[in-house]
């Protein structure tokens, strides 16, 4: 209930910027309502909704804008149903006295006809807990707590309190914004909002709430939402952040941002200000004695505030709107955005350059320019200057900034500068970086044959703000692990044999992070009938249009793109006999759309083959209808390969001759009606030669358009090259002519496991078999769709039919193994993996299979019941409490005492990593992903290495449509290769 009372308070607390000083009180104070707050009449029950731990019958929430205070007014009563429920009763109610003061009105638990006032014999607790401390944030919130002494199941429990916050800051202008109105199941919320008839207050609310009432009444005027059953709204997927709070209510005394922007400017301009005798002078003078390039001078005041002060948000006092001098800072040696902004703006002033601070949003983007102007919208200031008529955005708060030029292009895409005669919301230029951010050049000297491993010098190269990531992350890690790292990275592209030490470099100018090696590299091939085929390494984009898929047909919100990006990858084959005999079999791409711009070109120049990749992302967003034509335009060309073929390789030429070691006798004379081709593709594609069996599905699709088998096995030929779009409509065209086609059907099954709607490919795989009952391949794979869709047992059911005709099939064995896990059964499942080892002793992964399976049992062999014991005998052991979140948590079971564990575990010792990391985890599995988000990121800041809460901050940010969580798993896979699959084993993958 914690997260859900400080949700319905509707406090916008904010990353850098926070609520304005205002009435000072340490404790709460008892009193009835003010006399404008309306009753609320408790609702009853919806016995639909009766299996939950708890009901939430009402929340009413009324907002009075006057003009002493704005008064912030929450009732709610919850029904407990379960006896789980009566954990949530733990009420926790946060509020700033430096800011507010919180009134409590009542606490009741209403039994039956009975209402049993609980403020008679209890009295809130406050703690001081500062819960940011560890991702250096001083917000100053106190908890006013208490646990409800005889509350049983089905009681209601009734609350209600007000906090008052003033606004003497803002010269008594009122503004407030309610985000996420909608993100907690409630059977009935109330919105009311009173002012006085003599303030002019501006109101817009989100499309997806109801139209208000409005109305004049005794107190002013009023608005009123109502709303029934609310259902928590689920963001669309990979939509921006913005997306997440679609559920808002503005309103606003402003008139125009303008007054925003008069209003903070004294604000900044007095805390700019250096004293006679402030030693930031001398700093100034160091760097106007090393340049007069107002540009360098610049560049070397941000890097002074980068590195020199150190990042904590000071929330306290007058800190929520307030910077702090620059002279304290200077002193202090660390400060917040604001602080770091004045600190920045005076040493620039005092090197001759002009510069003003600027108000910007982390959340709404470019959606801030359709908002009413609200203060509450703005959780960030950075600076703003014009050197040589060019304009730069400046932010203190970043670290790595050593040019100008090499500087991450601004995340946000509006700004609000502060001036005197004030200023509108102002467009910053995003454009795209013109230097690549992620470079891989790859040198393969295979002169000496392309069957054996060649020789390989290699180089990696990032920038901007994953080279400043990944360089500290290392350069914390021990000599011996960091190149251990840095092997892995380069194992990951294919490189083997690596010398010992790789190379890393970081260029102070730049900002440049490089990786150099050397090693060797086998250039994968195959084997057709026109020669041996090879394929070029890194020459596919890795887009895959899937990227793109939502089940929702009516969508509207925007994709999220991970803007900027700017990928370059080169690839040089020295070639056998000095290139005789080698072609290519590829064209150049050229492809721009929708924000990608893809580019390929390859040629052969005597022994010399050259591949030269690029993709660049031009766009932070794209719309839903941009994104459906962009998945139709990627489908051919987001994971095509690059190939060139040696013709005429007399190896080839033999085996193509040997009916005993190859398939089709005929020779292409003879072929003449579609059911040749289609056998002999089916022949190459046992053989896994698929784009030579794609040439004779398409040729027997030529031959006979009809021919509905030919569609089908051409799809598989697709599948298997990776072309889904392509599959896809080879497979729906052979059902059109043939509804049964078994194949067909298991395709469609295939794309549908592989874009992870498991109860369609289900369905098709399904038909498939009973289409042909004698069709192991569909049953395997509706095994793989029950499993993954938690349906054990009826996975199960399939895998033994497929194993009663074919008990030497490892490979299902070993899903066999994974399923019975998964069932709470790990000796079965040792006993599955066990008979696959035995019929393939060479398959590793089986063997690692194993070890898991045997690690999971010893791990039950320490029960529950000894941890408890554990626990009784030493209470305040927060790694005890923490060991028994991670076990429920890894078993994923009873994840509500698992956050309990958690929770005591961080209260015991709030630096405990691993209790940050776990309880993190919990909220991942719970899909509360800000939640995770904030814990990992804790984790983090008490022990940055760690790979886990780097992955699982990753995760998460994915799952929020954040497509930067890639930056944080890329990272997480440099410190430790193995870390996705321990991640898998848990049952977390990035999707």
């Amino acid at each position: 209930m914690r997260g859900f009372f400080v949700t319905i308070a509707g406090l916008f607390l904010t990353a850098c910027l926070a609520a304005p000083a205002a009435l000072a009180a340490d404790a709460p104070r008892i009193a009835p309502p003010a006399p404008w707050v309306n009753a609320v009449a408790i609702p009853k029950a919806d016995r639909a909704r009766g299996s939950a731990p708890v009901q939430i019958l009402i929340t009413a929430r009324q907002d009075y804008f006057g003009r002493e205070s704005l008064d912030n007014f929450v009732e709610t009563a919850m029904l407990i149903q379960t006896a789980e429920g009566l954990a949530n009763a733990n009420i926790a109610i946060p509020w700033q006295p430096d800011h507010s003061e919180l009134v409590i009105h009542h606490l009741k638990i209403i039994r039956g006809d009975e209402a049993i006032d609980v403020l008679a014999n209890q009295t809130f607790t406050v703690l001081r807990r500062e819960p940011n401390l560890e991702i250096a944030m001083l917000d100053g919130v106190m908890t006013a707590a208490l646990q409800p002494e005889g509350l049983r199941v089905g009681d209601i429990l009734n609350l209600a309190w007000t906090i008052k916050y003033s606004n003497p800051l803002f010269q008594n202008h009122a503004s407030q914004i309610i985000p996420n109105i909608t993100d907690v199941e409630i059977n009935e919320l109330r919105l009311r909002q009173v002012w006085p008839d003599d303030r002019e207050m501006r109101w817009q609310a989100s499309p997806v709430l109801p139209k208000p009432k409005t109305r004049k009444t005794r107190h002013g005027n009023e608005l009123v939402f109502s709303l029934k059953n609310i259902e928590p709204q689920t963001p669309p997927l990979g939509a921006p952040p913005r997306y997440s709070l679609a559920a808002t209510l503005e309103t606003t005394e402003f008139k125009s941002w303008s007054e925003i922007s008069t209003l903070f400017e004294p604000i900044f301009a007095d805390a700019s200000r250096l004293e006679p005798d402030s030693p930031l002078k001398a700093e100034a003078q160091k760097i106007a004695a090393q340049t007069s390039n107002k540009k360098r001078r610049a560049e070397l005041a941000l890097k002074l505030v980068q590195d020199q002060i150190r990042y904590v948000f000071v929330g306290i006092e007058s800190g929520g709107y307030v910077p702090v001098k620059p002279d304290k800072t200077w002193s202090r040696r660390f400060g917040d955005c604001k602080a770091k902004t004045v600190l920045l703006i005076a040493l620039l002033n005092e090197l001759g350059i002009d510069a003003e601070p600027a108000l910007v949003s982390t959340v709404f983007g470019d959606d801030l320019v359709n908002r009413l102007p609200v203060i509450g919208l703005f959780d960030h200031v950075i600076v703003r200057t014009d050197i040589d008529g060019k304009e730069y955005w400046l932010d203190g708060t970043r670290f790595g900034d050593v040019s100008f030029d090499y500087m991450q292009v601004s995340a946000f895409p509006w700004a609000l500068p502060l001036r005197t005669a004030g200023a509108e919301l102002t467009k910053i230029n995003r454009t795209p970086p013109q230097e690549p951010n992620y470079i891989i050049e790859i040198d393969i000297n295979a002169s000496r044959g392309l069957d054996k491993l060649a020789p390989t010098t290699a180089k990696l190269t990032f920038r901007g703000d994953t080279a400043i990531l990944l360089s500290t992350q290392l350069n914390s890690l021990p000599k011996e692990q960091r190149s251990d790292h840095i092997k892995a990275m380069w194992q990951v592209i294919g490189v083997k044999d690596i010398d010992d030490p790789p190379e890393m470099s970081y260029d102070e100018a730049t900002g440049d992070l490089s990786f150099s090696m050397r090693g060797t590299f086998k250039v994968s091939s195959s084997t057709t009938p026109g020669g041996t085929l090879y394929r070029i390494p890194h020459a596919a984009f890795g887009w895959d249009s899937n990227s793109f898929t939502d089940n929702n047909e009516k969508r509207k919100a925007p994709w999220l793109l991970p803007f900027p990006a700017f990928e370059k990858v080169t690839t040089t084959i020295t070639l056998p006999n000095k290139g005789d005999g080698y072609r290519l079999d590829e064209d150049h791409i050229n492809f721009s759309y929708g924000g990608f711009e893809l580019s390929r070109s390859i040629a052969i120049t005597g022994d010399q083959l050259k591949m030269g990749r690029t993709t660049k992302i031009t766009r932070s967003e794209i719309s839903a209808d941009d994104a459906k034509e962009l998945k139709s335009r990627l489908s051919e060309i987001d994971t095509a390969t690059a190939t060139f073929t040696l013709h005429g390789d007399p190896l080839q030429e033999i085996s193509a001759a040997s009916p005993e070691t190859n398939s089709p006798t005929r020779d292409n004379a003879k072929l003449e009606y579609a059911d040749d081709y289609i056998e002999r593709g089916v022949t190459l594609l046992d053989q896994e030669q698929f784009d030579t069996a794609y040439a004779d599905f398409d040729k027997a699709v030529e031959t006979e358009p009809g021919s509905s088998w030919g569609y089908a096995n051409r799809g598989v030929a697709s599948f298997h090259l990776k072309n889904y779009g392509s599959a896809r409509g080879d497979f729906e065209k052979a059902l059109s002519i043939n509804e049964e086609n078994y194949v067909a059907l298991r395709g469609m099954g295939m794309i549908l496991g592989n874009e992870e709607d498991f109860e369609g490919a289900l369905n098709f795989f399904s038909r498939s078999i009973a289409s042909r009952t004698d069709n192991d391949f569909a049953r395997k794979n509706r095994a793989v769709a029950y499993a993954s869709m938690g349906r054990y047992d009826d996975a199960l059911v399939d895998i033994e039919s497929v194993l009663s005709a074919n008990s030497g099939d490892h490979l299902l064995l070993s899903l066999k193994a994974q399923v019975l896990l998964a069932s709470k059964k790990p000796e079965d499942a040792l006993a599955a993996v066990s008979k696959a080892i035995s019929l393939a002793p060479d398959v590793k992964k089986y063997r690692e299979q194993r070890t898991q399976i045997s690690g999971v049992i010893d791990q039950h062999k320490r029960s529950l019941t000894e941890l408890n014991q554990k626990i009784i005998e030493t209470p305040d052991d927060a790694d005890l409490y923490e060991y028994r979140c991670w076990y429920r948590m890894t078993r994923n079971f009873e994840l509500d005492e698992a956050l309990a564990d958690c929770n005591r575990a961080v209260d015991l010792d709030p630096k405990n990593s691993a209790a940050h990391n776990s309880r993190g985890f919990v909220h991942l599995r719970a899909r509360r992903f800000s939640e995770a988000m904030a814990d990992f990121d804790i984790a983090l800041a008490i022990l940055p290495t760690l790979p886990a809460p780097l992955y699982g901050r990753g995760v998460a940010r994915l799952q929020r449509g954040d497509k930067s969580g890639q930056t944080d798993i890329d990272a997480a896979l440099a410190l430790d290769p193995e870390i996705a699959m321990e991640f898998a084993d848990y049952g977390v993958t990035v999707k």
